[in-house]
């Protein structure tokens, strides 16, 4: 998991150890999380990326976000959250969702159809695709080894509720 920030407004002047603090306990606010030495803060060629250290990510409870999920056995289940579309109306999965894994490498997505007022969790083993009636928006993809579910490390796609760009159909 990472967040990266545009080189076009910061530079390593910006970046001092208050300002880097400041800025580790505002995500841990948002995100709901608890922060601690596992955060890591990357400059690279495409900018500055705030990150956790791979060790401390198997160790965090992704049951605590907006489509946030927890597994057992072969059963995922998917929190509800919210969908906004520019200035409509916000969409709401009001309820958690359990999705059977049946399949290795099954994707699980927030589907929503424009104008509808609608949104649902679903699964495939079909890598899901925008439509031009609606997003499929891909939340993570799911392995399914000895009839246990998990979720690896660089197959969480999105947490926390969804914003689709109002231009956007």
């Amino acid at each position: 998991m990472s967040i990266t920030f545009s080189k076009a407004n910061l530079t390593d002047k910006t970046i001092n150890l208050a300002n880097f603090n400041r800025l580790i306990e505002y995500v841990g606010r948002l995100a709901n999380m608890s922060v601690d030495q596992n955060m890591t803060l990357i400059n690279d060629p495409t900018g500055y990326k705030l990150g956790i250290r791979p060790s401390s990510i198997s160790s965090m409870d992704y049951s605590d976000f907006a489509f946030g999920f927890s597994c057992s056995e072969d059963v995922v289940t998917v929190n509800p959250g919210y969908v906004f579309h520019g200035t409509r109306n916000a969409i709401a999965v009001a309820t958690k969702t359990e999705v059977e894994i049946a399949a290795d490498n099954t994707y699980i997505y927030v589907s929503c159809t424009f104008g509808s007022g609608a949104a649902s969790v679903a699964s495939s083993t079909t890598f899901p695709q925008h439509t031009t009636t609606g997003i499929n928006w891909l939340l993570y993809k799911v392995t399914l080894t000895g009839g246990v579910a998990s979720v690896e490390e660089g197959d969480i796609h999105h947490l926390g509720s969804i914003t689709i760009p109002g231009s956007f159909a």
